[in-house]
């Protein structure tokens, strides 16, 4: 007996769900761990198919995999392809991040400003 298959492995959609789907793994030795299952965040597809059918291709390079409400699971009604703009609009707040985050914004924010000081 043949398996079907979707034809979709190495596509930007399916390395998406793979990637959400390990960051929702349950290891506390995970990078991951603290962001997203340590926060009771699920991955609840059940297969690729049902994955790609709620979130269809990728609409351009530009996007990458979003949750509507950050606090919520990788669901249906739930994921979204977005932009970095967008999600920048969607996020926790900083005090919520791990200290090493928090750290990489604070460099940024202050190499922008110095950056910016620069012009005037």
């Amino acid at each position: 007996m043949k398996v079907k298959t979707h034809h979709m492995t190495g596509t930007p959609e399916f390395r998406a769900y793979l990637n959400a789907k390990f960051r929702c793994r349950l290891n506390p030795n995970s990078k991951h761990y603290r962001n997203y299952a340590a926060r009771g965040i699920e991955f609840r597809f059940q297969s690729f198919d049902e994955f790609f059918a709620e979130v269809g291709l990728r609409p351009t390079p530009d996007h990458t995999l979003d949750r509507r409400v950050n606090d919520g699971h990788y669901e249906a009604g739930n994921v979204r392809w977005s932009t970095r703009s967008e999600q920048m609009l969607n996020r926790r707040p900083l005090e919520e991040w791990d200290s090493n985050s928090q750290e990489k914004v604070r460099r940024a924010s202050r190499a922008s400003i110095a950056h910016a000081r620069s012009f005037h």
